[in-house]
Order: structure tokens, then sequence, then C-alpha cells
């Protein structure tokens, strides 16, 4: 098939929605898809490169950080676009390239699978309006995209829950989006890890729980320290490894706190985080703002166990047998006891964290979108 990926966010930006295509496009291709991607361009240009179409946008910082716009689609990679023909598009995002997507689609016919990565609640907060807005401007979202898409993808059943309490009622799929898990397959000896480890200060034999990814107020780190602080009576060290808006309220919270073996190790380049994943015993994260959480599933494919609040979109995690989930500080300290007084409890998680990983490879996260798009050009013919 011909499949148009279209994205407000470029394969080099940081964030999960970039992660997902970037698997989507890599392995649809590796099963003989001619596959395209549509993004917004950061110079203020249009062009194309190589098997990527950019259409010249402006920042929408003010709004969110990094985030772009456009009114329009470049009218030379619109006539690129319906030349090629596709089959299918799949498009990623609620903003410029979903209008992009419809144009494109009236022009030539191709179904439109739209996949909902973000829940716009948690997140249109930065721009400071108020809480009964956000709500209804996300339902807006997530209803627009559902009238005007042929099949909806939703990668947990918690996003679909959210769609259906929108009162939407359209046909969808549940995808998990996938990530490389060849690049997590690193290992380190035991000695290199326990040198790592004093590198950043951490004592032999320390229990060690890492967080890795933004550092946004929305990820609720604050919880993460004040659980910390609440189990100081054992040894126990935490990193912070990322960048993000909320990295220096964070470290003052730290200080104010009295914490200490907190290591704050600031922005991780991407080649590096699962060298941040082979250095702890747990990957731990309080947020209930994912959709899916892909850091969780990365810790997974390393072999680190995860300690996560109970959450819909934590559905990788299998309490008791690749992690923990808890309610409360008073499960979060049951379970950090549970774990300190049994260390070979954390050698089998290990082993069933990597087995359980491998339920998001991008074969099968290419199997179940061939799947969707099927099913879409079937509704297309039918209608």
């Amino acid at each position: 098939m011909k499949i148009l990926i279209t994205s407000d966010w470029a394969l080099d930006d940081k964030n999960g929605v970039s992660t997902s295509v970037s698997m989507l496009r890599k392995a649809l291709g590796e099963k003989g898809h001619d596959v395209r991607i549509l993004t917004l361009s950061k110079n203020g240009s249009s062009y194309v490169a190589q098997d990527i179409y950019y259409t010249a946008s402006r920042s929408a910082s003010f709004v969110y950080k990094g985030a772009r716009m456009a009114l329009r689609i470049n009218r030379k990679i619109l006539s690129e676009i319906l030349l090629w023909k596709p089959d299918v598009i799949h498009s990623q995002c609620e903003f410029s390239t979903f209008s992009m997507a419809q144009c494109i689609s009236r022009k030539c016919g191709a179904p439109v699978v739209h996949t909902f990565h973000t829940d716009y609640e948690y997140y249109i907060r930065y721009a400071h309006f108020p809480k009964l807005f956000n709500r209804w401007f996300s339902s807006f979202l997530f209803r627009r995209g559902a009238r005007k898409s042929r099949l909806l993808i939703f990668p947990t059943e918690k996003t679909r829950a959210l769609a259906e309490s929108y009162g939407i009622k359209k046909e969808s799929l549940v995808i998990p989006s996938a990530i490389d898990l060849s690049s997590f397959c690193y290992k380190i000896s035991d000695d290199e890890r326990q040198r790592e480890r004093r590198k950043l200060g951490i004592k032999d034999g320390t229990l060690t729980l890492l967080y890795l990814g933004r550092i946004g107020e929305e990820k609720n780190i604050d919880e993460i320290l004040a659980f910390k602080k609440a189990f100081s009576d054992y040894p126990l060290s935490l990193i912070i490894a990322g960048g993000g808006p909320y990295l220096e309220r964070l470290k003052k919270k730290k200080d104010e706190m009295n914490l200490d073996s907190v290591i704050f190790t600031g922005m991780v380049e991407r080649m590096d985080t699962h060298y941040y994943y082979h250095l702890a015993d747990f990957f731990i994260t309080a947020s209930v703002s994912e959709t899916q959480g892909l850091c969780v599933i990365e810790a997974l494919s390393s072999s680190l166990p995860v300690i996560c609040h109970d959450d819909m979109a934590y559905s990788a995690v299998s309490d008791g047998f690749n992690g923990f989930k808890y309610k409360s500080l008073e499960e979060f300290l049951q379970i950090m006891k549970k774990i300190h007084d049994n260390p070979e409890m954390i050698k089998h998680m290990r082993e069933n964290a990597q087995k359980s990983s491998l339920e998001y490879s991008g074969e099968k996260f290419a199997e179940r979108a061939e799947e969707a798009y099927m099913k879409a050009l079937e509704k297309n013919n039918d209608s």
C-alpha cells in the first residue's frame, strides 16, 4: 500500500508521537509498503527530503513548547502527494496536519485513519485556561477527529474510555505504539554497572529508582519526591533523568524537603537512554497524564521492572510479575518494603520485564496497523 502518515511533530522531536511515527514508518517499510510522511518544517520553508514532506509553519510555543502550526499545506507539496496518490492516510495529530489530511482525502479519495495520542485535559493547562474550558476543548478535538475519520485508533483502553466519555461511539481499534526493542538490548557487566553508579554518587547496595522522561508538572514527579521522603528510613537513591519546564522548580522542592540521594542528570540524548535504564533497580512514574507511557515499555525492554501509579495507561505492567502498581502512599511503602526485604524478587522481575516487552515490537505494530488500514479501505468502498 501507499501510506501517508501526517503529524505536527517531526521525527527528531522528543515525544511519544514522534517515536510512534518513527517506529510505524520503519515497521511498515520493512513489510514492503511505500510510506511517506507529511509534517511541519521548522525553518519557515516548504521542502521535500527523501520520503518526508515538510510544509512551512510558524511557532506555536505560546501554547506548548516546541509546537508549530500552519494554516494550509504548500501547493507544490499537495500536488506531489496527489500525483503519488496514497491508498490510506494515517493522521497522528488533531491540529494543522489533521486539516491537511482531510484536504488530501477529499481530493484523492483515500480514507483517513486517525490515532488519538494525547489527553489534552492535562496539557491545555499550559495555556492557563479555566478547567471547564480544558475539558470542553479536549472533547471538541476528539469529536472533530472522530467525525472526520473513517476509523479510529487508540494506543490504550484508557484513551478509548476517554473518547467514550466525550460521547464518541465510532468503530475503533486499540493498537499500542511500538518501540525499537533492539535499542534497549544493551547489556553491561555488574562491575561496569557498579562503577557507573558510584560515579553518580550511589552507594553500593542502595536500592535505586529511575524516572526518565520529560520534566513537566503534569508528570507528577512531586509525588515521587514525597514518597522518597516517607521512605527515608531505608537506603534509597532516586535518579531523575531528563529536562523540561518544571526542572528548576523540582530541584528547589528537593532542597526544601532536605532530600539526599536525589540525582538530576538534566537532558538525556535519545541514544543514551538505555544507559540509565541499566543503572537502576526499578523504573518509577507517578504520572496519570499518559495515554500509553512509552518510557515504561522502554524500561521493561531493558529488563527494568516498573513501579507506577495504578492507571489504565500502564497496561504493560502486571502487578507482582514485572512491576507494581500503587494507589496510595501506604501501598507504595508496602511495595518498597517488600522489595527491600526480598532482593531475589528483583531478579525474577527483571526476567519477566524483558519477556513482556516483546508484545510491543515493530512487527506487531505494523501488523495491527495493516488490519486498521484494510478495515478503513473496506468501509471506504462500502460508502
